[in-house]
């Protein structure tokens, strides 16, 4: 994943915006590391995914992704990008 998908992951938590989650199960169903599986995705599932993908993360590659996208100001606000950062946000997630 790049930077800028965090980006937009913290963006959307920030904000309170749901994951519907029979459409992500019917999605990853469809394609990618889980395609043809009998998924039964909850916010537990989701919430350990992001952990393991978190835990992974060179973040200061990501902070380089997206600072050459942000004014001087904003850039700031990577300085907290993280491990932990991006814990906290997948705990936020909250599901319909």
């Amino acid at each position: 994943m790049k930077g800028r998908d965090w980006f937009d992951f913290a963006w959307y938590i920030d904000r309170g915006i749901k994951p519907t989650l029979l459409l992500l199960q019917n999605a990853l169903r469809q394609q990618g590391p889980w395609k043809a599986q009998r998924l039964r995705i909850d916010r537990g599932w989701l919430v350990q995914q992001l952990g393991d993908v978190i835990n992974r993360i060179d973040w200061r590659q990501a902070r380089l992704d997206v600072a050459r996208f942000l004014e001087a100001p904003e850039r700031r606000g990577l300085e907290v990008w993280g491990k932990d950062f991006f814990e906290e946000q997948a705990r936020r997630v909250a599901c319909e």
